[in-house]
């Protein structure tokens, strides 16, 4: 999967505030830094990823997951 830096009309470096809807309770209603992001693979089910950075901790998101602050 290669590494991107822009998907989705988002930039690494931009702020994003993670939705009630997360699957990891520690992230729910925080705010955290995009790293990078993978595109989906749709052949292979798997939706793009964002890497997004909570209290210092890198996290794998979809985008269902956050909302741009």
């Amino acid at each position: 999967m290669q590494r991107l830096t822009t998907l989705e009309d988002l930039n690494a470096g931009d702020t994003v505030t993670v939705g009630q809807q997360c699957r990891i309770p520690e992230c729910r209603g925080r705010s955290g830094h995009l790293q990078y992001m993978y595109a989906a693979q749709p052949e292979f089910g798997t939706p793009a990823e964002f890497i997004v950075s909570v209290d210092g901790i890198s996290r794998p998101l979809t985008r269902a997951e956050f909302d741009p602050a």
